[in-house]
């Protein structure tokens, strides 16, 4: 069984981020393989051992909002596309948070998670070898789903299998970490820089002095590259050049969904995924009438779950940082605290970066969720010869 439990782990690693070109029905290669792979690792859970649910209340709270939401829906198609693509995702999550048994299982996926968000980095470099001011994509399908994956990479590095071994530590987080500045994503820059003075601070407060000394050193050596790198590189085309461009469209965009919203506070007749098929954007740098997403998770969920939806996906924030701080104070020695920081820096760096972008449709995102927790499960005390599980 742990062989089994190895392969799918590296496989799913392997094929994440390639995301296009797409198949019918939006989909990829991962999802082609899961949609193999859950229905059989859950069948085979159910019959062998107990199956954790993790986050099923604030999940269910999210679908009642949805079901709520497609009432007099003006597009059941798109809503029950993006509804199947949701279940999709939270199964895609239990199977993770159930495959991942003991921290060996852990490794595995960490190890191969980090090979791949690698690999995909050097093809990051490799499309900006013919144009370095270009939004590189790798193989996602634009620049700011690139560009989360590898932010959210980027921190797989804290994990203890590297402990002892800086040099690998800080050649993997440099190499994603300019990789993910190749995207030319601000949020992304903001959502990182955050994810990192979170762990920085919580180091701090929680380690002893030694540890505290070394924080202190690696944060004055990030500060220093920083001030040397980030003024040349926000310079560059496409960068700061976007704001006014990207801002505008944004705030003419929220505009219209916080209208929305007010008309309509609980999301009927628009549903998941509805917006981009019944609103219609003017100002900003159109200036007549567009259709578009709502480039904001937290705002997306207003307008096309209603308020019923949006709270579902506040108790699914609160009960990730929960498992979270638990899992923080039970660790086991300051590397395991070390990753539970990471862990939780993930979640940061992406309700920062769902600020400006819908990001809880990315199969990476939801697997990172997967990562918390499991890890959050392994964490926990339980009693001897008692597998851990999630809740």
């Amino acid at each position: 069984m742990r062989t089994l439990r190895a392969g799918y782990l590296v496989v799913m690693a392997g094929l994440m981020p390639l995301i296009a070109p797409q198949l019918p029905a939006q989909t990829t290669l991962f999802d082609w393989f899961n949609l193999a792979a859950i229905p059989v690792i859950l069948a085979v859970l159910f019959y062998t051992s107990r199956v954790s649910f993790p986050l099923a209340a604030p999940a269910m709270v999210i679908l009642m909002g949805s079901l709520v939401s497609m009432l007099n829906g003006r597009a059941i198609p798109v809503n029950m596309l993006t509804l199947a693509q949701e279940i999709y995702l939270y199964l895609l999550m239990v199977a993770l948070c159930n495959v991942m048994r003991d921290p060996a299982d852990m490794t595995i996926l960490v190890v191969a998670w980090m090979t791949t968000a690698v690999a995909q980095s050097l093809l990051v470099f490799w499309n900006l070898s013919g144009d370095i001011a270009a939004r590189a994509t790798g193989t996602f399908l634009n620049p700011n789903m690139t560009s989360s994956y590898l932010g959210i990479s980027a921190l797989l590095c804290f994990h203890p299998v590297l402990k002892g071994r800086p040099l690998i530590r800080s050649a993997v987080f440099v190499v994603v970490t300019i990789a993910m500045l190749g995207t030319k994503s601000m949020s992304a820059i903001l959502s990182l820089v955050t994810a990192v003075l979170f762990m920085i601070g919580a180091h701090t407060f929680y380690g002893g002095h030694r540890q505290r000394v070394r924080v202190a050193v690696a944060a004055l050596v990030l500060f220093a590259v920083a001030v040397a790198v980030l003024p040349q590189a926000l310079n560059m085309e496409n960068f700061l050049d976007r704001l006014p461009r990207s801002s505008s469209g944004r705030l003419a965009t929220w505009k219209v969904g916080i209208g929305t919203f007010l008309d309509n506070p609980f999301g009927l007749g628009v549903g998941p995924g509805g917006f981009v098929e019944v609103g219609i954007v003017t100002g900003g740098q159109w200036g007549v009438g567009k259709r578009m997403s709502l480039h904001s998770d937290y705002l997306a969920y207003l307008v096309e779950r209603g308020i019923v939806g949006f709270l579902g996906l506040m108790a699914l924030i609160g009960a990730l940082a929960m498992l979270l701080l638990r899992g923080i104070r039970t660790s086991a020695g300051p590397e395991q605290r070390l990753w539970m920081f990471a862990l939780s820096a993930m979640l940061l760096f992406t309700l920062v970066d769902s600020l400006s972008h819908e990001m809880m449709h990315y199969r990476h995102v939801w697997s990172a969720l997967g990562l918390m927790t499991a890890q959050a499960g392994l964490a926990a005390p339980r009693e001897p010869g008692k597998r851990p599980t999630a809740r």
